[in-house]
């Protein structure tokens, strides 16, 4: 999608709930109001933020089950035979794959947050230098050259 002002940006928002499919895979900013290095940056980082997958927060979720779940079938486990063990341990892999699950679920809406987030900084921006055309920012002082 390509974000030239800011009804793009708020094109851009409504294509991405929260929760649901997204209706774009990335973006293109095109926004003559920003520094160039400034808007690739931003671009840059709206993108990660549609791409991420959440596999890494569903990894650290995981470990983080498999570490306590050991732990707590150790603590258990004496005093017990090798049979009631190995049950307790089968017990762990739907606990592993719930971790799994929750962690991809919060890494891709916490993405979703970001990527919202970082479309009202591009949008409040927008606004801050469509207010601005004679080099005032949103109610500011004048620009110190008096230029912009």
């Amino acid at each position: 999608m390509i974000v030239e002002a800011l009804p793009d940006v708020q094109r851009a928002r409504l294509a991405v709930p929260l929760v649901g499919r997204r209706r774009i895979s990335g973006v293109t900013l095109h926004v003559a109001r920003l520094d160039t290095g400034e808007a690739r940056r931003l671009q840059d980082r709206m993108n990660a933020r549609l791409t991420a997958c959440g596999c890494a927060e569903g990894a650290a979720t995981v470990v983080c089950a498999a570490v306590f779940a050991v732990m707590l079938l150790a603590l258990a486990a004496p005093g017990h035979d090798l049979v009631w063990i190995a049950l307790r341990g089968l017990a762990i892999i739907p606990l592993l794959a719930a971790a799994a699950i929750t962690g991809k679920a919060v890494g891709l809406l916490t993405a979703r947050i970001r990527f919202h987030r970082l479309c009202g900084t591009l949008a409040r921006r927008l606004q801050a230098t469509a207010d601005a055309p004679t080099g005032r920012l949103a109610g500011g002082p004048p620009h110190p050259s008096g230029l912009v």
